[in-house]
């Protein structure tokens, strides 16, 4: 007789793609050791920066693409996540008035639903403006110190 081993729980399970991971992780394992990889030879041959130093000045551009990939909350990656989080901060409890009077419980989700749309879309875009802002303030200020390591080391 044939007999297959199934999760009883869905909510745990894990498509193996490579090593344990699945696709979307193992892509992103691939991409963060090809990102870094790349940074750190260009680093070592282009500007002549220690073998040593290199993979430190490197590790921040490694990080990004990996922690992504593997931030999981409530089933939901990390933009995702703190999309509905901000929706869920913005909407105000909604009133038990009587179930009697309908037209002004649905008129109260209404309000919500408008207040929801509108504020959402603009907090996320503000959120991820800020986040590049900061992400390009962090990549001046490490080519800014792989440019004082290079010309102190040839003074």
């Amino acid at each position: 007789m044939l007999s297959v081993k199934t999760n009883k729980e869905v909510t745990e399970f894990k498509s193996d793609f490579m090593g344990g991971f699945g696709f979307k992780q193992s892509m992103a394992i691939l991409g963060g050791v090809a990102i870094g990889m790349i940074i750190m030879c260009s680093l070592i041959f282009f500007t002549h920066i220690p073998i040593v130093l290199a993979p430190y000045a490197a590790l921040p551009f490694i990080s990004i693409p990996i922690l992504s990939a593997f931030y999981n909350k409530d089933g939901m990656g990390f933009l995702k996540h703190r999309k509905k989080v901000k929706e869920f901060k913005k909407m105000k409890a909604c009133i038990y008035i009587s179930t009697e009077s309908d037209v002004s419980y649905t008129k109260c989700l209404m309000e919500q639903q408008k207040k929801a749309e509108k504020n959402s879309d603009d907090a996320f875009q503000k959120t991820l403006k800020k986040l590049i802002i900061i992400g390009i303030i962090t990549a001046v200020l490490i080519i800014g110190g792989i440019i004082a390591i290079v010309v102190i080391k040839l003074r």
